[in-house]
């Protein structure tokens, strides 16, 4: 941590490929794209949602990611460039979506929902844009302490550096208040599943120490602080989290179960022929 990360590539390499992957791949299932399909990755941050579906939707698809931060579409453009992953960027707000009404067939939105201002217009807006029978599929993390290595560390991070990097993250993870937006915002067949995997971690110390700057994308405050502040911290948080998750440590390294709530709903309508 010598040299200051940029919190997005960090939040890329960290968040979106080693914990929120495999949860994007469970939406994939449940959303089943097909070829031809118009996608939008909804508060797409570096677009770990839309690079992973856009080889499901070609030939004659598309996919669009939007997010309100600049940095993450940075990220997001110079990835997907990499991998070779048609998709549209575009730096826009949930709550004024940029596109006609029924631009697209099939619309996700990972972990972004928590972190609009006004969520029941962000979702009219969502159902606006999608075609009449057009899918949505949403994911919001259940609470903290379905996630327990997690909810350690954002305990951690408060007692030591006074922020919980965490709060906005787990700030709705009631699945009836997920469903009541939902349904209030006009979609239809709504329907709420928990979703439970366990993720692996060979150690400890570089969990602790790639999930500090990691989180410093979503907390500002944490993003301020001085890189050997923060290569400091994380000496202190991992000899803490040592006692605290010490069920979850065994010789393949750290266990991480973690709980999100996925919400599939779908617009009124039937579907254009």
């Amino acid at each position: 941590m010598g040299q200051r990360p940029n919190p997005a590539e960090v939040y890329e390499d960290f968040v979106v490929r080693e914990q929120f992957r495999p949860f994007t791949e469970e939406l994939l299932a449940r959303a089943a794209p097909q070829p031809g399909e118009r996608v939008l990755d909804l508060a797409c941050a570096t677009g770990g949602v839309a690079r992973l579906v856009a080889p499901h939707v070609a030939p004659g698809g598309g996919v669009t990611g939007l997010d309100v931060s600049p940095a993450m579409l940075a990220v997001a453009r110079a990835r997907a460039a990499a991998e070779g992953v048609a998709v549209t960027w575009c730096c826009g707000d949930a709550v004024a979506l940029p596109y006609a009404d029924g631009a697209f067939d099939l619309a996700f939105c990972q972990q972004g929902l928590q972190f609009f201002p006004d969520k029941p217009a962000a979702l009219r807006e969502l159902r606006r844009a999608l075609a009449p029978g057009g899918r949505a599929l949403l994911s919001t993390w259940a609470p903290l302490d379905h996630s327990p290595v997690v909810a350690a560390f954002n305990h951690a991070v408060e007692r030591h550096l006074g922020v919980a990097p965490l709060a906005t993250p787990f700030s709705l993870t009631d699945a009836g208040a997920v469903r009541a937006l939902l349904a209030g915002a006009g979609f239809a067949d709504v329907a709420v599943a928990p979703v439970e995997l366990t993720l692996r971690y060979p150690d400890l110390g570089e969990f602790v120490r790639r999930y500090l700057p990691a989180v410093a994308a979503i907390a500002p405050a944490l993003a301020a602080l001085p890189p050997a502040a923060l290569a400091a911290a994380a000496r202190r948080i991992e000899v803490e989290l040592t006692l605290q998750v010490g069920p979850y440590l065994d010789g393949d390294g750290l266990r991480n179960p973690r709980r999100t709530h996925v919400a599939v709903a779908r617009c009124p309508g039937l579907p254009p022929r």
